[in-house]
């Protein structure tokens, strides 16, 4: 029995994957199964836990973040240096500082 997973079949001809799980605190008295097509034996796994979660009152698990759009140093310093000119901050050191006076110059000679 090793490598069997409980409550799984999968039918690599045909692509058909069949799920059946008790259903928790029934006794063992419901069982819920679901017949699905899967492309692979992987993909009907992803989709036997999501199956699984589902029946166990779990959610599934959220999809990824997509990453953030990647900004220029030129965008970032433009919106650096209207954020320290806004006058918040105005009799600080950080509202005299400009980026693109002190930084951008030593850059150019990389």
């Amino acid at each position: 029995m090793k490598g069997r997973t409980p409550g799984f079949n999968y039918d690599s001809k045909k692509h058909i994957a069949h799920f059946s799980l008790y259903v928790p605190k029934t006794g063992g008295r419901l069982r819920r199964e679901r017949t699905i097509s899967a492309a692979s034996r992987e993909e009907a796994i992803r989709l036997w836990q999501n199956f699984r979660d589902e029946i166990n009152g779990k959610s599934s698990p959220p999809a990824p973040t997509p990453l953030p759009a990647v900004i220029t140093f030129r965008t970032f310093v433009t919106a650096l240096r209207s954020v320290s000119s806004s006058g918040a901050r105005r009799h600080s050191s950080a509202a005299h500082f400009d980026p693109a006076r002190v930084a951008l110059p030593s850059l150019a000679r990389l």
